[in-house]
């Protein structure tokens, strides 16, 4: 019956989806996933790890329209979980994304994003394609999850070479593991930044300052070991960015900067602990990457400074990334450079993260290792139509002061893929809104639906 029920919508949103207007258009879309995982709940081996078959089905819209100087988007979805084991105890889950880019004036762009989810920490993977995973520590068990997030962005082009930025940012996630005795993690986070880049012949140069403000709980049960806290910090910071391109096609980028971890407000779960003082961290990156009409590959290394919100705990992290979405044309009988039928998408990466310490902030506390192979065969029938298989390795190991912050595990996972869009074109194409690799910005391609649909192989607009 709850499967009819998903259906239902999703028939209702495709009959409405024929209505269309030059300024706006209204599509159906339903995704799905028909999985089978060693390890339902990543939890540790020591815990009985359970193997189970699950069919995660994802009915809804997608609302676009343009003006004469505003495009927005608006996708919105709701979500299913039958698990074979657990039949029980289906899941309903909910998320929505709204986009909008606004052009105030000739030398003037903004762009807007707001996101919101519910769901379960373990089901999250498969809501984006396999060459956009990330990969972080994250919470083990049947953990349930909240969020909210979004973002501003302005740029301004002062001149023909230069341009200055700002941009404000905010994110809440909210925890909870499903125990008898839950944990339970509120972690917000807000910023603000501006810049200014500097245009060369095939270069740009970018200064960046920035402020973030962290609040970030975790209420445990007497029994836990490492207790509840409370984190209330400032964290400003300074980078300098180079971007560099090689030829059309290849591009290469580097970052290094500062980051202070300034604690504000002693810890109410712990009152005799003085407020630690602010400590400065090095940040850097590498990146290489490869863009073409087919997609994308890119290569990455980097330490960062961040807060992870699934842990409430702020963070101190190295990582190396490889993501690529890549055509196979040789396996289709009527190649075409702009809508090739076959693609193979994946993200490969490996991070340490280490906890940073809330009582000296000079000093770490906890060590994760954690690992993901994400690889996945996409088959578009149409635009508007993808069918895939996928197969995904997490695992996640922490030393044994780690481990009482969240357990040890690996899960492997192999997933039967779906993703219809109705009507198949989406008009207006909304641009990407990311962060380009290129100092020409050419890879800040138009994406119609990426959030829903995986599209790797969209051709870049047209030059003016």
């Amino acid at each position: 019956m709850r499967v009819r029920r998903a259906c239902l919508v999703f028939a209702m949103t495709v009959s409405a989806g024929s209505a269309r207007a030059d300024h706006w258009s209204l599509h159906g879309l339903v995704a799905g996933d028909l999985a089978l995982t060693d390890n339902e709940f990543a939890v540790p081996s020591s815990d009985n790890p359970q193997p189970d078959v699950y069919l995660d089905i994802r009915p809804g819209v997608i609302l676009q329209s343009e003006g004469a100087r505003f495009i927005d988007q608006l996708i919105a979805q709701a979500e299913l979980i039958e698990y074979a084991r657990h039949a029980d105890e289906p899941t309903w889950n909910g998320y929505g994304t709204w986009k909008g880019i606004l052009l105030p004036g000739p030398r003037t762009d903004m762009t807007f994003e707001v996101d919101g989810s519910t769901g379960q920490v373990n089901s999250l993977s498969a809501r984006t394609p396999a060459d956009q995973a990330t990969i972080q520590v994250t919470q083990s068990g049947p953990a349930a999850m909240r969020s909210a997030d979004g973002l501003e962005y302005l740029g301004y082009q002062a001149t023909r070479e230069t341009r200055l930025t700002q941009s404000a940012f905010g994110a809440w996630t909210a925890t909870d593991d499903n125990a008898q005795m839950p944990t339970l993690t509120s972690s917000t986070t807000a910023g603000v930044g501006i810049g200014v880049e500097r245009l060369f012949h095939h270069d740009t140069v970018s200064l960046n300052v920035a402020a973030t403000y962290l609040h970030l709980e975790e209420i445990a049960p007497p029994t836990n070991v490492t207790g509840s806290h409370l984190l209330n910090q400032l964290n400003p910071q300074a980078t300098l960015s180079w971007i560099h391109d090689f030829s059309r096609k290849w591009s290469g980028s580097a970052t290094t900067g500062v980051v202070f971890v300034n604690e504000l407000t002693p810890d109410p779960y712990a009152l005799q602990t003085p407020v630690a003082g602010a400590t400065g961290y090095v940040v850097a990156s590498a990146l290489v990457g490869y863009t073409d009409v087919w997609g994308h590959a890119s290569a990455s290394i980097g330490r960062s400074v961040s807060p992870n919100l699934f842990i409430a705990e702020n963070t101190l992290t190295d990582s190396a990334v490889l993501q690529a979405a890549v055509p196979l044309y040789w396996l289709d009988p009527r190649p075409s450079a702009h809508d090739p039928k076959l693609a193979l998408l994946g993200s490969l990466g490996i991070l340490r993260t280490q906890i940073i310490n809330a009582d000296d902030s000079s000093k770490t506390l906890g060590e994760f290792d954690v690992g993901l192979i994400d690889v996945g065969l996409t088959w578009a029938q149409s635009p508007g139509r993808t069918f895939g298989v996928r197969y995904e390795l997490m695992f996640q190991h922490g030393n044994a002061v780690a481990a009482m912050i969240e357990p040890s595990f690996y899960k492997d996972t192999l997933f039967f893929t779906f993703n219809i869009r109705y009507p198949d074109d989406v008009m207006p194409k909304m641009p990407k809104t990311g962060q380009s690799n290129r100092s020409d910005r050419s890879d800040v391609a138009p994406v119609g639906t990426e959030q829903v649909v995986p599209d790797p192989v969209d051709p870049p607009p047209a030059a003016e």
